[in-house]
């Protein structure tokens, strides 16, 4: 035990004393005393402290029920996987929301998708207004009537079936892993969208 203390004191004084010789050296300090002045507080931390019982068997109780807390959640934390963890994403320019069914009626190993709910990208508001846009009657300009933000939607009518089928098909080939990214991107391009879209406005 002396030894490893000694190891310790020893790696301990040569990295802190080229540290403290580098902020020597700027604040004009001679580095032999900062030297010295440093290798005095080591030994200082070295030296044997009493505690009193009251004060060392809490400590050492808490430590160890820290310990065991923190190796019990890694050891029983559910594996990485998507139908673990892949729970939303931005797809054709809304968030999606959705829970998973384990059992494997859709052919896939992700389960059955269900509850799948739309989000402004920008604000996660769900209040929308879907107007028609183009030629086509499926094609809809969706507002969000929170912050106003437009996104133009080729089929409406059949959104929810293909955000399921791109939600599976993400799970299956290990796209799910980007999924934090790309909330992150869609919801800073939609804050540019926005600010764009004020200033034509106004």
């Amino acid at each position: 035990m002396k030894l490893l203390r000694w190891i310790a004191g020893q790696v301990a004084t040569y990295w802190i004393a080229l540290l403290m010789a580098a902020v020597a050296t700027t604040l004009g300090v001679t580095a032999t005393i900062a030297t010295a002045w440093v290798k005095h507080l080591v030994e200082l931390t070295l030296c044997p402290v009493a505690v009193p019982r009251y004060v060392f068997w809490p400590w050492l109780f808490l430590t160890a029920a820290v310990i065991f807390l923190a190796l019990r959640a890694i050891i029983t934390a559910p594996p990485k996987t998507a139908l673990n963890f892949y729970r939303r994403d931005i797809v054709d320019g809304f968030l999606w929301r959705w829970d998973v069914t384990a059992r494997q009626m859709n052919g896939t190993p992700y389960g059955m998708v269900h509850d799948l709910t739309r989000y402004c990208r920008n604000c996660q508001s769900t209040r929308i207004t879907a107007d028609l846009h183009g030629q086509g009657m499926s094609e809809m300009r969706i507002t969000c009537l929170k912050c106003h933000l437009e996104t133009i939607v080729s089929d409406f009518r059949a959104l929810d079936a293909l955000v399921k089928e791109e939600i599976e098909r993400r799970a299956v080939t290990e796209e799910w892993r980007g999924a934090e990214k790309r909330i992150k991107r869609a919801k800073k391009a939609a804050e540019r969208q926005a600010v764009q879209q004020s200033a034509v406005d106004k």
